[in-house]
């Protein structure tokens, strides 16, 4: 494997959504992992945006227009992209359950 890769290739979980997304729906390519951009962090098309900085910005409450007049280089779809990568990843975390 290249020291750059897309999450389709890093990815396990992907498999698991192959059966409810085709994957021409899927919006993973524009998720990259490359060792030199922010120490291998998820970014958005390789850019130095990490996946995890627009998952904070929405979970402050900033919407979709407020992150894209805030970021002019980041697109609708890449949002999404990150909100579809961030659902793959919780979906492997084991779940402890209080009873």
């Amino acid at each position: 494997m290249s020291a750059i890769a897309s999450i389709h290739q890093l990815c396990s979980p992907r498999r698991a959504l192959d059966d409810r997304m085709s994957t021409t729906d899927s919006r993973l390519d524009r998720i990259v992992v490359n060792p030199a951009v922010c120490h291998g962090a998820p970014t958005i098309r390789g850019m130095r945006l990490r996946v995890q900085d627009v998952l904070g910005l929405l979970a402050s409450g900033m919407s979709y227009e407020d992150i894209l007049d805030d970021y002019d280089e980041l697109e609708r779809d890449d949002i999404l992209a990150v909100l579809e990568y961030a659902a793959l990843d919780s979906s492997t975390r084991l779940q402890r359950v209080v009873a």
